[in-house]
């Protein structure tokens, strides 16, 4: 089995916007920047549809072994965008986050 092993620490902005999710899991995404983060982008198979004003698309992404925000654990699936200087952070994530005692994973 061929596992590869990636960690970054990123700056995100709360993106009360994105409400992309896994349609199978429901987990909340998590948006990389390309630029800096390709290395994802080639070991994503998480296809999640999304919706934007300029139409529907696809990202692909993956659900890390391990992601904390703020030192906090979280469930979600990275996925890459496009023109990202930052990521794009849930907002549901970012509650979540800023109260560790609540768990971080959804219904």
């Amino acid at each position: 089995m061929n596992k590869r092993v990636f960690s970054a620490e990123v700056l995100g902005i709360c993106d009360s916007g994105n409400s992309l999710a896994d349609p199978i899991s429901g987990r909340p995404v998590f948006v990389l920047g390309a630029k800096r983060h390709s290395e994802f982008a080639q070991a994503a198979n998480v296809p999640i549809p999304m919706r934007t004003a300029a139409g529907e698309s696809l990202l692909f992404g993956l659900k890390p072994k391990k992601l904390l925000i703020n030192g906090c654990p979280v469930e979600a699936i990275l996925a890459v965008g496009a023109k990202l200087d930052a990521a794009l952070v849930p907002a549901v994530l970012a509650v979540d986050a800023a109260r560790p005692q609540r768990s971080a994973n959804l219904p």
